[in-house]
């Protein structure tokens, strides 16, 4: 795997385990996990948009 696909699959990873922690915060009631998993998801979207604008 090169450098540019290990990063593509670590963006979308973040964002999906973003995604997963934000909701199930809100089964759970928790807003403190809701907020980390939605940083997570912006991270790893700010990652993709990083990777999609240098190429």
């Amino acid at each position: 795997m090169d450098a540019i696909r290990i990063r593509k699959f670590g963006g979308v990873a973040s964002i999906v385990v973003g995604v997963l922690v934000a909701g199930t915060s809100i089964g759970v009631n928790d807003p403190l996990a809701g907020s980390v998993g939605v940083l997570c998801a912006l991270i790893g979207g700010a990652s993709l948009y990083d990777l999609h604008a240098a190429a």
